[in-house]
């Protein structure tokens, strides 16, 4: 649109390049936005398309991207608590057989449905990357009986914040190519977990877990359910809590046979500057200065000296 502002002849640029159209981002609901969509994706021609938009759907906003539904490959859809015309968006807008990247992006504290979003993937059927951002489902009951097959399926988010976002979805599907999971085991029972890992058997790779992780966690459910992990290389744990981090290496350390490719651990601890800048200050300059004793230096400067990448202490600085 800048361009077709600048003179006649970048906007008949601007009008004939296809490639220009091939995405768009309607993150906030405006007035006539199907009209607008509708124009917008024609000049795309057949190129592959990246949509972003504010739900629930009018229908007519749905019809148009039905139109569009072969070509379209990055979807980013916006709850807003808004029920009029709600439009369920995977009776409206299916199959999505093109579809690589899907993202879902939440209200804090505002319930979705689950089955809606079951239903949304169920037909994104080569869905490669998936983000839920901020999704919550409530406390109530569910009673859904099918297990959902994502078979492309490589990495599943639950957002920048995992600790915000609902991962009892796990409970519901099987993904048997994931590579790459955010999680947040926020509300997902460690039974329903494992039941997951057993049942995609999953050749993970990486594995970030929200400040909601392992709160209820037990040694004994380390030992259960780090064997099916045997193809991770990278563990990452935000605001680590309770016996985690010593369990966790206990684990290790008494289980030479187990995590075989793992090559980095992290155990992140989040700083979050709230409160008065005084009280921060007096509190958090121990906290940054703090050095691990002399005779734990040594011997983790030893596990680096044979090839083990270690980093200890704030994020620009390294005590090791």
């Amino acid at each position: 649109m800048i361009l077709a502002n600048i003179c006649n002849g970048w906007k008949d640029i601007a009008l004939y390049t296809p490639s220009l159209w091939a995405a768009i981002d309607a993150d906030k609901p405006i007035s006539d936005l199907a009209s607008l969509l509708d124009a917008w994706l024609r000049r795309a021609g057949s190129y592959a398309l990246s949509i972003s938009l504010p739900t629930p759907l009018s229908s007519e906003i749905a019809a148009v991207v039905a139109r569009y539904a072969h070509q379209l490959q990055v979807l980013q859809m916006y709850h807003h608590d808004d029920d009029d015309d709600d439009t369920d968006f995977s009776t409206a807008v299916w199959p999505l057989p093109f579809l690589k990247k899907l993202t879902i992006i939440g209200i804090h504290e505002y319930s979705c449905s689950i089955s809606e979003n079951l239903e949304i993937l169920r037909i994104c059927s080569n869905l490669i990357e998936c983000t839920l951002d901020d999704v919550f489902y409530g406390y109530h009951g569910f009673n859904l009986e099918d297990i959902l097959l994502l078979p492309r399926l490589c990495v599943f988010n639950f957002g920048a914040y995992p600790d915000h976002s609902s991962d009892l979805i796990l409970r519901y599907i099987t993904l048997p190519g994931l590579q790459t999971l955010f999680i947040s085991l926020h509300d997902i029972q460690f039974q329903d977990l494992l039941q997951f890992l057993r049942r995609s058997s999953p050749p993970l790779q990486q594995i970030i877990v929200g400040d909601a992780g392992f709160f209820d966690w037990t040694f004994e459910d380390l030992e259960e359910c780090l064997p099916l992990l045997s193809t991770l290389t990278d563990f990452e744990c935000l605001k680590p809590r309770g016996a985690l981090p010593g369990d966790l290496l206990t684990v290790l350390a008494t289980s030479p046979n187990l995590l075989l490719n793992l090559s980095t651990v992290t155990l992140r601890l989040l700083y979050i500057p709230t409160g008065p800048a005084a009280i921060r200050e007096t509190f958090q300059r121990p906290l940054v200065q703090a050095r691990p004793g002399e005779d734990i230096t040594v011997q983790l400067r030893q596990l680096t000296a044979d090839g083990m990448l270690i980093h200890l202490g704030p994020e620009n600085r390294n005590y090791i």
